[in-house]
């Protein structure tokens, strides 16, 4: 386990909802990646190492305007970073070594989320995209995978987060009714969904068996009937 405190760069603030950084741990747990910027702009991300003090900013991720670099995730080779360029409404990928960035896809609406599998398939949503859709890893036209159910008077289902088997994930249903909020476990192969935590925010998945989720101002962590384990989708919990 590691403890620590990642402060923003010098002169530089985390422009998220309240203050709360927009960050994603790489693959092999040695790197962070995050926005970042002064109050006027303009924003980049950052890649923090945590074995050093100093964060370097990847310049061709550059914003004029909070907002316009938001959502990082890591892909599974842990050299490249997905972020949603809300300013220009795109899905963009960019390698962390050398500056490259590629735009994967068209993305309008805002609370920007993704998620990428070994096979290079990419998860995203927003609160335009009502479900999730799924993406080449390549980038090209993105398809639906999730649908809005209508009697649970849905809005959107945000933040998706792949399980370790690579065909499963999870992600966070908003709906009409505040206590109707909850973390759905579905598959990329299927329509199935299973509800597994009523919550307003988002939970994580942590090896073996747990899920991290948030209650007041508390981080829980509970047993769960999803396993590390490939292939494995036991019922989940409530």
């Amino acid at each position: 386990m590691v403890r620590l405190e990642v402060s923003s760069p010098s002169g530089n603030y985390f422009p998220g909802a309240n203050g709360v950084p927009r960050f994603a741990v790489s693959p092999d747990g040695r790197s962070l990646a995050y926005e970042a910027g002064p109050v006027n702009g303009p924003f980049h991300l950052w890649i923090r190492r945590l074995d050093s003090l100093v964060p370097q900013p990847l310049r061709s991720t550059e914003g004029s305007r909070d907002g316009a670099v938001q959502g990082p995730f890591w892909f599974p080779d842990g050299r490249s970073v997905g972020f949603f360029d809300e300013a220009a409404g795109k899905l963009t990928k960019v390698d962390t070594q050398s500056g490259a960035v590629q735009e994967l896809a068209d993305m309008p609406g805002h609370q920007m989320g993704g998620a990428v599998n070994a096979a290079g398939v990419i998860l995203f949503s927003t609160i335009a995209t009502k479900g999730v859709q799924r993406l080449p890893g390549s980038g090209g036209a993105a398809v639906p995978v999730t649908v809005l159910d209508p009697a649970q008077e849905e809005l959107a289902h945000l933040l998706p987060r792949f399980l370790p088997d690579g065909r499963h994930f999870l992600y966070l249903s908003q709906s009409r009714q505040r206590d109707r909020w909850a973390v759905y476990a579905a598959s990329i192969d299927s329509a199935e969904r299973k509800a597994v935590l009523r919550s307003e925010f988002m939970a994580e998945f942590a090896p073996p068996n747990h899920l991290l989720f948030v209650r007041g101002d508390a981080l829980f962590a509970q047993t769960c009937g999803i396993s590390a384990t490939p292939n494995a989708f036991a019922v989940p919990i409530r």
